[in-house]
């Protein structure tokens, strides 16, 4: 069996190494602040405080999501026996988790913090795409696309999704994965070192003056009107003849990435970015691209339509964006590092 056979599950697996541009602190567990899919989250007592992996890091240290990294197998989960076995990595090159089933491999990249988790494009084997009519289609994860947090839960975490419910509890591999299905998936074992660190580090806090966006204030269509302050111009609209040719099958002048619409319920999408062929491959049901969090915590992991079809105006921004602030009534992206990414204006 050949590995993303679809050019969309190729660029979703290749994203899934684009997701990791960093990973941070949201507000502290069982607050009651909104969750990833715009849900009020009910008060859960997501840590144990005695595990020193999970008190308190400094900014610019691991956050929490990095205990995610390593050997599972699963249970509880809908969709999946119980024993599948599951690699979360993090590295140089991004964030993927990896479900190993009877049909082959899949992978999807993912953006975490300290309480925070979502997923993104759904990568993997041609067996597990392959669909009865002859179609291609990312086959049904729910345990894995409903995701927007997770607990420490005995020697292993549990999922949740955006209500605090347990979607699936991922327990310490015993063993490993069949040889024939673990050759599909190029390198080792995931390892939780400096470069997973570094993928998931805890995101720098907001400078003083500035205030997040709720998740209400983000609701709403808004257009880029600049770039970080570097003296350079405004973002002139991009256009179809602009960009690779793998888009040519748009109209000629078609505008790319003039806005970005965010939803209560945790979804956003990007004007032009979704009409096109690869989105039919690697994408869940519904319409639109998971984000998890608020302006104090936000989480988009990567899509490989973002990278192909968007660029090259704004390119995988959403993915390294790690908080927004509303300030005099512009949204203000930042990075994992504080520095400012772009602003964005209300169109709607």
């Amino acid at each position: 069996m050949r590995l993303a056979v679809l050019a969309a599950g190729a660029a979703a697996l290749l994203l899934a190494g684009c997701a990791g541009q960093g990973a941070g602190a949201p507000s502290a567990a069982g607050s009651g602040d909104s969750g990833g899919a715009g849900i009020d989250i009910a008060p859960i007592s997501t840590f144990q405080p005695d595990d020193p992996l999970l008190t308190g890091a400094p900014t610019g240290e691991a956050s929490n999501a990095l205990g995610l990294v390593g050997e599972w197998q699963l249970a509880d989960a809908e969709g999946d026996a119980a024993g599948t076995f599951v690699w979360t990595s993090a590295d140089m090159h991004g964030q993927s988790i990896t479900v190993f089933r009877d049909c082959g491999v899949l992978q999807a990249s993912w953006a975490g913090s300290d309480d925070l988790l979502v997923t993104g494009s759904i990568g993997g084997s041609q067996d597990c795409f392959s669909q009865p009519d002859g179609s291609f289609r990312a086959p049904d994860v729910p345990w894995l696309t409903e995701a927007r947090g997770f607990r420490v839960v005995g020697d292993g975490w549990e999922l949740l999704d955006s209500t605090g419910a347990p979607v699936a509890r991922l327990d310490p591999a015993d063993g490993a994965p069949p040889a024939e299905i673990l050759q599909q998936v190029g390198g080792g074992a995931p390892v939780a070192g400096d470069e997973a660190r570094a993928a998931l580090a805890r995101r720098a806090p907001l400078a003083e003056g500035l205030t997040a966006a709720s998740l209400d204030e983000l609701v709403g269509t808004w257009s880029p009107v600049g770039l970080a302050p570097s003296g350079l111009p405004d973002v002139p609209p991009t256009t179809i003849d602009e960009t690779p040719p793998m888009v040519e099958d748009l109209p000629e002048g078609s505008p790319l990435r003039s806005a970005i619409t965010f939803r209560d319920d945790g979804s956003y999408t990007v004007d032009d970015c979704r009409h096109q062929p690869l989105d039919d491959g690697t994408m869940p049901e519904g319409d639109g691209l998971a984000f998890a969090g608020d302006g104090s915590d936000f989480l988009a992991p990567g899509y490989a339509i973002n990278l192909l079809l968007c660029w090259p105006s704004w390119p995988l921004t959403e993915i390294r964006t790690r908080t927004i602030a509303l300030d005099n009534g512009y949204l203000r992206l930042f990075d994992v590092s504080g520095d400012e990414l772009g602003r964005l204006e209300r169109v709607g």
